[in-house]
């Protein structure tokens, strides 16, 4: 389910380019997905170096997120 979701949220960025409100949820989406992947790794006591890329792609997807938030008004 989780690549499922994930190929969701790719195909959701790439619509985002023609509807902002697409974009703005699948960041966000991703951006939670990628904040789970974070509290799971932390949870089965991985080392740090492991949960970096679930970080790096968390913070991309909330600054996309921002960013479709920020240059759309949605009406």
């Amino acid at each position: 389910m989780t690549g499922w979701l994930q190929l969701a949220g790719a195909v959701g960025l790439v619509l985002g380019w023609v509807m902002p409100w697409v974009g703005l949820a699948a960041a966000g989406g991703l951006s939670l997905q990628m904040l789970a992947g974070i509290g799971v790794r932390i949870s089965i006591c991985d080392p740090w170096h492991r949960c970096l890329p679930a970080a790096f792609y968390f913070v991309l997807n909330a600054l996309l997120a921002w960013m479709y938030a920020a240059n759309s008004d949605f009406s």
